[in-house]
């Protein structure tokens, strides 16, 4: 597979981009939250630094980058302090074929997972044609045992720049009170999308 770069657009300073091959990636994003400079930013930049190392783990176990977390100025008067994740992947194009509606077909099925059917859309961006999946998933279990929730917004890309495979972008959140929010903006972020060989 050709070696690739890709980027997407996002407001800063509230989405922090997570180098995620470096070592220091959780650090260094951490660093961008004090340098925010509120006084109670120090202390933000420490709680939420637990949280940029999973999303830099996560990231890396799946070949995710770029990777950007949406950390609010405001800090959240409780967990998650990463409200967002938004990340690019390149796959392989499923055995069925390199089809809008091929993956269409395969994005309807309902799995176990899912804690609703997912809504699926082709679109068209700029950066190719595309299938749209907006799911809420069922991601273990909170402390007190109730299901643990995951909202996501994914696009399928199948871009004339990437012939040889499938660019996925996704935008997820846990609260799902944000997602009319956090969908537009996975929209504005897709429209965005560069891809780019080495």
């Amino acid at each position: 597979m050709t070696d690739y770069t890709g980027s997407f657009p996002f407001r800063e300073p509230e989405w922090i981009q997570l180098m995620v091959g470096d070592r220091d990636g959780a650090e260094a994003a951490a660093r961008e939250i004090v340098e925010r400079g509120g006084e109670e930013d120090g202390a933000y930049a420490q709680a939420v630094y637990p949280e940029l190392e999973t999303v830099c783990r996560k990231a890396v176990e799946r070949g995710g980058a770029p990777v950007a977390v949406m950390v609010p100025e405001v800090r959240p008067s409780s967990p998650p302090f990463v409200v967002a994740t938004a990340f690019m992947v390149l796959e392989e194009p499923p055995e069925e074929g390199r089809e809008l509606e091929v993956l269409s077909l395969l994005m309807k099925k309902q799995r176990p997972y899912h804690f609703r059917p997912p809504e699926v859309a082709t679109v068209e961006l700029p950066l190719g044609p595309a299938v749209r999946v907006r799911e809420v998933c069922v991601d273990g279990e909170t402390p007190d045992g109730r299901e643990l929730l995951v909202e996501s917004v994914t696009y399928y890309v199948l871009s004339p720049k990437f012939p040889e495979g499938v660019l996925q972008f996704t935008v997820s959140w846990t609260s799902l009170g944000l997602g009319a929010g956090l969908a537009a903006t996975a929209e504005e972020m897709a429209a965005g999308l560069v891809l780019r060989e080495r």
